[in-house]
């Protein structure tokens, strides 16, 4: 169980370990966060603030291209809400993006595509079949896709992307 010290510490830890990251101070991003990890090692399982670190401390490993400790981090971040959260959870659909983002990166096309398929279920269900949330997930599909030869397909995806893009531009405070 974690005590108000690694609550206080694992928060402090966590915010310098983005501040770091956001400013490209990449060696002290991994150490915050592998102490905000630490904290969170302390705490019940079913809170989050491990998983939480963990996709940070992957997105971290990833933009430094360090792809297999990025790949082990964001697995264990997903193993964590799906046990907590269930399948269609929000969470897992981040996860899901987030690794499958990885697998492209690294040429593993055949382990990206179905992950990206299931960020947009999971989206979709969760939010709708318009939900700007579902942008960057189509964006990032459709290069998996152009990049393997199913220009087809991607030009579909596009082409959704682009018609959630318009929907969202328009004023949300229209009077009726």
């Amino acid at each position: 169980m974690g005590s108000p010290t690694n609550e206080s510490n694992w928060q402090e830890s966590f915010d310098q370990g983005i501040a770091a990251f956001e400013r490209g101070r990449y060696a002290k991003a991994e150490e915050f966060f592998l102490a905000a990890m630490k904290d969170a090692e302390c705490f019940p399982e079913t809170d989050q603030r491990l998983a939480k670190t963990l996709n940070n401390m992957a997105a971290l490993c990833h933009t430094q291209g360090k792809y297999a400790m990025a790949e082990e981090y964001y697995l264990r971040s997903l193993a964590i809400h799906e046990r907590n959260h269930g399948q269609e959870h929000s969470e897992v659909a981040i996860n899901l993006h987030n690794l499958a983002a990885l697998y492209s990166a690294t040429k593993k096309f055949e382990q990206a595509e179905p992950l990206y398929k299931r960020a947009i279920e999971i989206r979709e269900k969760l939010n709708g079949q318009d939900h700007s949330d579902l942008l960057p997930v189509l964006t990032n599909y459709a290069q998996l896709l152009r990049r393997i030869g199913r220009d087809t397909e991607a030009l579909v995806l596009e082409a959704r992307a682009q018609s959630i893009s318009s929907i969202h531009k328009r004023s949300p405070h229209r009077s009726r």
